[in-house]
């Protein structure tokens, strides 16, 4: 059952973890998957991940310039 009131299939996981990771990289296919979220509600949540990755590569543009200015 697939409505508005939250109620999805649950997310598949992978079986095998990738070796060469620092953590457990079963769990970041449930952390990074979006396919549940519908209408409106996707809608701001792509542009809140557009305008985070902004914010974090202003700050490291910002701290390269800064240190590389002098």
């Amino acid at each position: 059952m697939d409505d508005a009131w939250g109620y999805y299939t649950p997310m598949t996981r992978q079986t095998k973890p990738i070796p060469w990771l620092p953590v457990d990289s079963r769990l970041l296919g449930s952390l990074f998957s979006f396919g549940h979220v519908r209408g409106v509600a996707r809608m701001f949540l792509e542009a809140e991940i557009v305008l985070s990755v902004g914010v974090v590569g202003g700050a490291v543009a910002v701290a390269l310039m800064t240190l590389f200015s002098q």
